[in-house]
């Protein structure tokens, strides 16, 4: 009986340890620079629930360029400004579930001008991990969570493997070229 508590003690040490151990490791794993973006989502979670008029999803603009109490102060409109640096477009629609988990806005301002950004003139999607991060890092744990990440990741992959594959037509091109000179 005594090995059997003794055992099972061991267990549980084991997986607490563990369990501190991720949570450390997920610590030094976020990007370092999703300090304000984590403070933005975590003051959202906080909100009473259905208390807003009005939700702006966007890039730094939203971050910095407005004041949700300036405008309840001077239109009596309550709103809040969901922003990340260099926000990806392609988040948004996870962003808008993420809003109508809580609260039931009867207005979305959604910040465009990252499409003038997200591609480039061959119609490429140029966001990176840390862009995405940002985002995805910031929000709860979630099914939306998890699927705005599968997305973003296959996005990532497609977009490397085009990158790739340029390089590798360039790079046999050239070759081609300098053996058929040689």
């Amino acid at each position: 009986m005594k090995t059997k508590q003794r055992h099972i003690t061991k267990i549980i040490a084991f997986l607490l340890v563990v369990a501190l151990l991720f949570g450390g490791a997920v610590q030094v794993l976020r990007i370092s620079d999703d300090t304000h973006s984590r403070a933005e989502f975590d003051t959202f979670y906080r909100l009473d629930k259905n208390s807003l008029d009005a939700v702006w999803i966007g890039a730094s603009a939203v971050q910095s360029s407005f004041i949700p109490s300036e405008a309840c102060a001077h239109n009596g409109v309550q709103m809040y400004g969901l922003g990340t640096a260099s926000q990806p477009v392609a988040l948004t629609k996870y962003l808008l579930q993420e809003v109508q988990k809580t609260q039931d806005p009867k207005v979305y301002l959604i910040d465009i001008r990252m499409l003038a950004y997200d591609y480039d003139v061959m119609g490429n999607e140029i966001f990176c991990d840390n862009y995405i991060r940002r985002v995805t890092d910031s929000m709860r744990f979630s099914h939306n969570r998890t699927q705005a990440i599968k997305d973003m990741v296959e996005r990532l992959e497609k977009k490397r493997a085009a990158v790739s594959m340029r390089l590798i037509t360039t790079l046999v091109s050239r070759s081609i070229i300098i053996a058929g000179v040689s």
